[in-house]
Formats: structure tokens, C-alpha cells, sequence
């Protein structure tokens, strides 16, 4: 009755850290309930997604390469993984789990927002023009998915920076 109890609690617990943008505590209760379960991938994708956001990449590219094999299918954790990829400097890898996951779901505007910063950067790693349309190529797919995004302006204004059109919002 004691784990059962513990399944209950620790992810409200967990929950509670992360509204309080405290994801160092975050992860360590994920890695309990994990331990108590290893088999759940909802666990799995919630430490994963606690890992990125405290900046612990080289633990939520392992979960989350864990996850992904178990469950090829979830986009939410393929973008997660390409997130975090980008954070590790993993640029091709990166843009390969944003591809997968907008084949996934072709409607997931972060995965195209993520996919274009991907690009971007390959841009100008290689001083290649045409990953620089690419990646406003997709920034502009990620807008007109969801305009109401987060951070909205700046990706407009990185469009109207990179684009080498004459009305660069309308694409």
C-alpha cells in the first residue's frame, strides 16, 4: 500500500516543483517514481521533459532516447529529443527528431519552430543560404499552425531578419 501511495503523491509533488520552476527538485522526484516503475513512459516523458528544463541535457537525451525507442510514435518526446538535441550541439540529429515528429503530428508548430532554429543554425555554421530559407521556411509554417505562440514577435522579427522576400510574413 506504501507504493501505491507513493505513485499517488509523487507526481502531485513533482507537479508542485515544477510550478515553482524548481526542476532540479522536479527530477529528483521523477527519478523516484521512475525507480518505483520503470516501465511507465508518461514517468519517463515527464522526467525527460524536467531534465531539459534544468538544463540536465545529457540525462534527458538518454531518457528521452529511451522513450522514443519504446514509443517510436510519440512526437511530444521526439520534440522534446530535438530540443534537447540542439542544446548538446547534436544540430543533425536534432533536425532528424523534428522531422520525425512533425511526420508524426504535421500540425506540431513547436517541432517546425524547433526545426527552423535547427536550420538556422546549420546556416550559419556552413554559411549555406538555403538552410537559412529553410529554417524561415518553417518558422513561417510553425506561425500559421499557431499565431497566437508564445514569443510570437521574435519569431516574426527573425523572419523579417532572415528572409530575402519583399513581404517576408507572407511567405
Amino acid at each position: 500500500a506504501g507504493e501505491d501511495r507513493r505513485k499517488e503523491l509523487l507526481p502531485l509533488l513533482a507537479r508542485a516543483y515544477e510550478g515553482q520552476k524548481d526542476y532540479a527538485r522536479a527530477v529528483e522526484v521523477y527519478e523516484r517514481l521512475h525507480a518505483l516503475d520503470r516501465n511507465d513512459p508518461n514517468v519517463l516523458l515527464s522526467l525527460g521533459v524536467a531534465c531539459v528544463r534544468a538544463s540536465r541535457y545529457d540525462r534527458a537525451k538518454e531518457v528521452l532516447v529511451s522513450l522514443t525507442q519504446a514509443r517510436p510514435g510519440d512526437g511530444v518526446a521526439l520534440r522534446h529529443l530535438g530540443y534537447c538535441l540542439l542544446m548538446l550541439g547534436e544540430t543533425d540529429q536534432a533536425m532528424q527528431a523534428y522531422h520525425k515528429a512533425i511526420a508524426i503530428d504535421g500540425n506540431d508548430w513547436e517541432a517546425y519552430r524547433g526545426l527552423g532554429v535547427a536550420c538556422m543554425l546549420k546556416a550559419h555554421r556552413s554559411n549555406d543560404d538555403r538552410w537559412q530559407e529553410q529554417a524561415v521556411r518553417h518558422w513561417r509554417r510553425s506561425l500559421l499552425i499557431q499565431p497566437d505562440q508564445p514569443k510570437r514577435q521574435v519569431l516574426e522579427k527573425l523572419i523579417r531578419e532572415h528572409s530575402k522576400q519583399l513581404n517576408p510574413l507572407q511567405g
